[in-house]
């Protein structure tokens, strides 16, 4: 298993990633849309402010994706990096993916100057609050508070 920088021609291989996360994830009942999700991959992929990084298989297969970006805290001229999307395939998960993914987005904020990687995490992608915390943990993170959500209209 690898972990490295998207590249343009993994676009296909990515957008069917996304799309797996989605349809395993709470955000199943929120329509997809693909165009949006093809100009995310586009823009990330150049761009110094964000990360797109798979891991691949050693069979070529891409096993899992992260997502994110460096910005600067809202109060201060100091920078944080955010992951936006972290998903590992259900058939590798217990694979070195997820950690070699967490791995490439710690070292790729510290090349930024962040002062901290932030990953928020709830139960989706078909695994656990409890799982991830647990392996979060493990990884040496530290959880500094919670996620909540109130469904409007």
């Amino acid at each position: 298993m690898q972990v490295r920088a998207a590249q343009l021609a993994d676009a296909p291989a990515i957008e069917a990633l996304a799309e797996r996360m989605f349809s395993l994830g709470r955000f199943r009942g929120i329509a997809l849309n693909r165009d949006k999700v093809r100009a995310v991959i586009r823009y990330a992929i150049p761009a110094s402010d964000y990360m797109l990084a798979v891991a691949e298989s050693d069979n070529g297969e891409l096993a899992g994706l992260h997502l994110a970006q460096v910005t600067a805290y809202y109060f201060s001229d100091q920078y944080m990096a955010e992951s936006v999307a972290y998903f590992v395939l259900p058939h590798f998960r217990g694979s070195s993916a997820a950690l070699r993914l967490l791995a490439y987005f710690w070292r790729w904020a510290e090349q930024r100057g962040a002062r901290e990687a932030v990953l928020g995490t709830g139960p989706s992608q078909g695994t656990t609050l409890a799982r991830m915390d647990r392996f979060l943990r493990r990884a040496g993170m530290s959880q500094i508070g919670g996620l909540y959500t109130r469904p409007l209209g």
